[in-house]
């Protein structure tokens, strides 16, 4: 009997069989969790904001100390005039008592001192102000560069003219015996640095022409210190009412003030810088501010002001501190002298366009703009459902936002600060853009969160040129986007929970060989 077909033996299964492989889908996070991460990550950006903060603060510092070095080199950074002070030295007469033991006398103190009266005679000085002063100034302003920075120096030329009142000694030493000494009295000017005179200082005093020499005071043992000239009087008398002229020519930087030193004054400044900044005790009674420069006049009554004569004053230290011999300024110098109340005027030469003071004011304004982008791809994530965007993706659009501070400061030095910002905000908005096509893979929202940063950049720069109304659009900025998404957000229901990852696809198990 033939043998019938046989079938091929069961296969036996694998002691260890492998499981099938499984793809979870990822699991999406509720609304509510959503938006609390985002607002962490607009906290966190302030870290980056903060780096750059820091670093636009030291490049500022670097700024300033570079425009304040070469203004202080071309003449002096904050340039004050003052005087002028019409000073007679007098000889007063005292009598000093002397005690002395007679050089013979063997007995008790009591007997033996004497006492004697000697006459001694010391320098004060008579200190008269001008009744009348007028003062006219000229400002050549131009800038120079240190680096990539510019700086506003000036060549001023001033003219003052004044009278003085009957001069009247010994109503002024009525209270001691005193013998004036006409022909050694001078005229003097202080400044804040003696590097401030480019040429001649030139005195006409009735009709003679006298040449101003180096120092406040002449060279003598007074202990006056200050930088300043002072011309030799000659011809001066009891009852003279001297009228004189003075020319100056000076430069300096930055700023220019001045402390003038009479009873009634009138004083007028013209300049080609058109954005001049003026301070001071006094403000000009008028002024005339137009792009090609400015003329501003003050006017200083005698009543409005501290008593302009000093008499019989001990030592001339006395005289110029009383007469406000001080520097104000506060930009750019730190120098300080006697006295506490600042100059009757100051004129700083203002740069209308300060880079470094425009970028701290953006960086102020950092966290609300980040947190306007990540509001804008929330509200898109959702309103339109889809592929979710991933915590990690909203940091990476937070850190080009923040790299747009740094790209605005670094061109800002380089090409000024509009185009800057242009460059800063297009290159931001297209980096974004681009990141934003590839993450979500849909043109339409894209396109939205380009329109979304092209307005944020709008507002910011709107804000940053609206100097007296940048609190009031701000606030009406985050008004507007907290109604937005406050309506764009009105049926979410941030009760939702988070949906658990499910399977995919199941995959067959891997065969053995």
């Amino acid at each position: 009997m033939a043998a019938g077909p046989t079938s091929a033996p069961p296969q036996s299964a694998p002691a260890n069989p492998t499981p099938p492989v499984r793809r979870m889908r990822p699991m999406k996070v509720g609304p509510g969790l959503k938006i609390i991460g985002v607002a962490i990550l607009v906290l966190l950006m302030g870290i980056p904001v903060s780096l750059i903060g820091f670093v636009t603060s030291d490049r500022n510092r670097e700024a300033r100390n570079a425009i304040h070095n070469t203004a202080d080199q071309w003449g002096g950074a904050a340039q004050v005039l003052q005087g002028p002070w019409l000073i007679v030295p007098h000889k007063v007469s005292r009598v000093k008592k002397i005690t002395t033991r007679r050089r013979d006398c063997t007995g008790s103190d009591n007997d033996c001192l004497e006492e004697r009266n000697e006459i001694i005679k010391i320098t004060k000085h008579l200190v008269f102000a001008p009744k009348r002063l007028d003062g006219e100034t000229k400002l050549a302003s131009r800038e120079l560069k240190r680096g990539i920075h510019k700086v506003p120096v000036y060549d001023a030329e001033t003219t003052i003219t004044g009278t003085f009142a009957p001069l009247d000694a010994k109503k002024a030493t009525a209270r001691e015996t005193s013998e004036p000494l006409w022909d050694q009295a001078y005229l003097s000017l202080a400044v804040s640095d003696q590097r401030t005179f480019k040429d001649k200082a030139t005195l006409t005093w009735n009709d003679t022409t006298v040449a101003f020499e180096p120092g406040v005071v002449p060279q003598s043992n007074e202990p006056v210190k200050r930088p300043g000239i002072h011309a030799p009087l000659t011809g001066l008398k009891q009852g003279a009412a001297p009228k004189f002229t003075i020319v100056l020519k000076q430069k300096g930087g930055l700023n220019f003030g001045l402390a003038p030193h009479g009873q009634d004054i009138a004083w007028a400044m013209t300049s080609n810088w058109p954005d001049p900044s003026f301070g001071g005790l006094f403000l000009p009674v008028k002024r005339d501010v137009t792009q090609d420069g400015f003329s501003a006049t003050w006017s200083l009554p005698n009543v409005a002001r501290a008593p302009q004569v000093t008499q019989n004053v001990k030592k001339l230290d006395s005289v110029f501190a009383e007469a406000r011999i001080y520097n104000a300024f506060q930009t750019y110098t730190s120098h300080a002298a006697s006295g506490t109340h600042g100059v009757d005027i100051a004129v700083k030469l203002h740069q209308p366009i300060d880079n470094y003071s425009l970028i701290n004011r953006a960086l102020k304004y950092a966290l609300l703009f980040i947190g306007l982008v990540f509001l804008t791809l929330f509200l898109l994530e959702m309103a339109a459902g889809g592929k979710p965007i991933h915590p990690i993706q909203y940091l990476f659009v937070g850190l080009a936002n923040a790299v747009f501070y740094l790209l605005l400061l670094a061109f800002s030095e380089n090409v000024g600060f509009a185009p800057a910002y242009a460059v800063a905000s297009t290159a931001t908005s297209l980096l974004i853009g681009l990141y934003v096509w590839a993450v979500l893979s849909t043109l339409k929202r894209t396109m939205i969160v380009v329109a979304a940063l092209i307005v944020i950049y709008g507002l910011l720069w709107t804000i940053l040129n609206l100097e007296d109304f940048a609190l009031m659009v701000g606030s009406i900025i985050v008004f507007a986007a907290l109604a937005i998404s406050m309506y764009a957000t009105r049926k979410v229901d941030w009760y939702r929970k988070a949906t658990p990852p499910k399977v995919d696809e199941e995959l067959p198990s891997p065969q053995p060989a």
